[in-house]
């Protein structure tokens, strides 16, 4: 059976869910569509009811199994609940990072008792999401996928989250309730990044300086990418519900004022506040008349149990007042508490955006060559989220951010589980694309190992041969016959240890290296675009493929590739000792030319590899004077026998280079699988 992916947005106030699929049996092209949580809601509350008889079997079960939640009948969730349960509870605002899961979370005695904790809740919801997820959807999905599952959960970008002990317990947890293949944590910030790219009406681009922000009900996250190059994410515990929360106090407050102190029971106002989230929404969707609307807050007195009726008109002073006036407390990354109103916060959050991208910078290579580093940019920022909505949030924005394109999301609430289902895709089908972009370098001629291989040979070896020709002709050209032997090898020997030498060696292995390289990086670039326009939507792949200005930047800084430069590839060839063999092997058929000993010289070379000159020919040979005549029809038999010798006097190199190829594929892989992930938003860089 098909493995599936559904990409689950579980937030704090509501749910989205999405699914990634290919359209057209024929094209390998995908799609993501939204899917049904709750009969016909797309977008689902994230609230859920328990019976007093579904927590006591509950009670003691911290990470419900799927087995005890599947017998405890239906778990009713989303946006219909009803706000009084005679025989339960109604829970919401129950998500928590993982170091809260055991928190006790419920307001009745039954709850409080049977110690329901938040991640008991989530649990719950979880399993019961998934369950309706499955009944609603037939035609892409059904009960019978279950144990061929993948969920990706996303999650916000505070530490609280993102740890790998947070997203282990997260995933453990979730995996448990829902009997499903498997459960990933994403940060939704590359799910939003995602999603943002695809939407093709407002046209943002991660490779010109892209910034999201995800305004949630318990966090507003900042993601920051100019892909290739740079990457910069942060967030605040900033959400949306801490307006709720301030309006539920406000109308509180009011009826403490009117009625008299009193205790509110918990279950009271946790039904206001959720009541209010609503009026919240409606108000900035401008669904309510310009005078306002009346709201009939009920708060139940602890007292008595009597209730006390409060009447507050949702409208601009009233609004004004809780959003710009009433003090918050929140936290920065999960460590500072920093106070103000909502809007002072909101607008000190875009400025410590503006103020990290703007200290931000990155290298890129110039056309020269050079590396230059160069500051942020930002082209366009995109406003999403349900708490985007609010229209002061794009005006302080706007604030902070005078000259950027700030766009609007048209459907915030599918921002995130709409991006998670692009992740899927992309990281489902990592290993083929980069499997395919392998095959295609690896038909390439010109990238290849072996093409590195004996260019680099035949380069080392004209080099070296080069020189020992050339002291041989200039030895035999000498004028004079009181030159030996002896005096060539010790011109050879002084020739190839002077560092112009062995300088023009590496200069030309690096050339012949860097040229290999970017043979390599074209392959690279071509292959892995190419899988980039096979998997996406155009929309998508336009978005996303990497130009050829960022390829050479990474070829020429940042890549895995930067390790095959000159010094690392022939650290491990002896270049020095394949001079002595070429230059011991010259005197020896510099001395076969002078009739210092007889035979075939090139039938002998595989024995004398390993042998010195002067061993074989003898010190009395060696010093033996030699006539300019004699010299020169030396320097006749080196230049003709020493090219016919080459694969034997090359054997060290080749056992020295193959050190090296046994990398070569290894730096491939991982320089495609480093690029596979630039181009799917899961890394920023090389």
């Amino acid at each position: 059976m098909e493995r599936k992916t559904i990409g689950i947005d579980l937030g704090h106030c509501e749910t989205a869910m999405a699914f990634p699929r290919q359209p057209d049996a024929n094209d390998s092209r995908y799609e993501v569509r939204r899917l049904v949580g709750e009969k016909k809601d797309q977008v689902v509350a994230t609230q859920l009811i328990l019976t007093n008889e579904q927590m006591k079997k509950l009670s003691g079960h911290k990470r419900p199994e799927y087995s005890l939640l599947s017998g405890l009948g239906e778990i009713r969730i989303g946006n219909k609940l009803p706000a009084y349960v005679p025989d339960g509870e109604k829970f919401c605002y129950f998500k928590v990072p993982p170091k809260y899961f055991d928190r006790p979370y419920g307001n009745t005695e039954c709850a409080k008792e049977c110690g329901i904790t938040h991640g008991m809740l989530m649990a719950c919801f979880a399993f019961a999401l998934v369950r309706n997820i499955f009944l609603y959807n037939v035609g892409d999905l059904s009960e019978n996928d279950r144990k061929e599952t993948d969920l990706l959960i996303g999650c916000p970008t505070t530490r609280d989250w993102t740890s790998q002990e947070a997203q282990t317990e997260y995933g453990a947890l979730i995996k448990k309730a829902t009997n499903v293949h498997a459960v990933r944590i994403v940060p939704e910030s590359r799910a939003a990044m995602f999603s943002s790219v695809e939407n093709e009406k407002i046209k943002v681009s991660a490779l010109k300086g892209a910034v999201v922000f995800d305004f949630g009900s318990s966090t507003a996250d900042c993601t920051y990418m100019l892909l290739g190059r740079k990457m910069i994410e942060f967030s605040w515990g900033l959400g949306a519900s801490e307006i709720e929360r301030q309006m539920t106090m406000a109308a509180y407050q009011k009826a403490v004022e009117t009625n008299g102190a009193f205790h509110a029971a918990m279950t009271s106002i946790a039904d206001v506040e959720d009541e209010l989230r609503t009026a919240k929404e409606s108000y900035f969707d401008h669904r309510f008349p310009p005078k306002g609307h009346p709201i009939i807050c009920s708060f139940e007195r602890e007292e008595d149990g009597m209730t006390v009726d409060q009447m507050i008109r949702i409208d601009d002073p009233f609004m004004k007042q809780v959003t710009a006036e009433r003090p918050i407390h929140v936290l920065c990354d999960s460590k500072n508490t920093v106070s103000g109103s909502w809007e002072e916060l909101c607008l000190a959050f875009f400025r410590e955006a503006r103020e990290r991208i703007s200290q931000a910078s990155y290298t890129f290579v110039d056309a020269s060559g050079k590396k230059q580093t160069k500051q942020c940019e930002i082209d366009t920022i995109v406003l999403t989220g349900g708490a985007s909505r609010m229209e002061f949030i794009a005006e302080l924005c706007r604030e902070a951010f005078p000259e950027a394109k700030i766009q609007k999301e048209d459907n915030p609430s599918h921002t995130v589980s709409n991006g998670l289902g692009w992740v899927a895709v992309s990281d489902a089908n990592l290993e083929s694309c980069r499997n395919e972009a392998r095959k295609l370098i690896d038909s390439r001629k010109s990238c290849s190992i072996t093409a590195l291989k004996e260019n680099l040979e035949s380069k080392i070896f004209d080099l070296i041969c080069q020189t020992a020709e050339k002291c041989t002709q200039e030895w035999a050209d000498a004028p004079g016959d009181n030159l030996s032997l002896q005096d060539l090898q010790k011109k050879i020997t002084a020739e190839m240890n002077r560092a112009e030498t062995k300088n023009k060696i590496n200069a030309a292995c690096a050339q012949i290296i860097t040229e290999w390289k970017k043979e390599l990086s074209s392959a690279m670039e071509e292959a892995v675009n190419g899988q980039v326009g096979r998997l996406y939507s155009e929309k998508v792949a336009r978005g996303l493929m990497i130009p050829t200005d960022v390829w050479e930047t990474l070829q020429a800084g940042n890549m895995k590739l930067d390790q095959m430069d000159v010094s690392n590839i022939l650290k491990g060839i002896d270049v020095s000792s394949i001079a002595r063999q070429i230059a011991q092997w010259a005197i020896i058929a510099a001395a076969s030319g002078v009739g210092a000993i007889f035979g075939p010289v090139g039938a002998t070379i595989g024995f004398l590899a390993g042998l010195v000159a002067a061993a074989f020919i003898g010190d009395d040979k060696m010093e033996e004077k030699r006539p300019r005549k004699k010299r020169q029809n030396a320097a006749a038999t080196v230049k003709k026998k020493i090219r016919e010798s080459k694969a034997q006097l090359m054997q060290e190199f080749q056992k020295d280079f193959s050190r090296f190829e046994s990398e070569y594929s290894k730096h491939v892989d991982q320089s495609l699988t480093a690029a596979f992930e630039i181009v799917s938003l899961k890394r920023f860089s090389m």
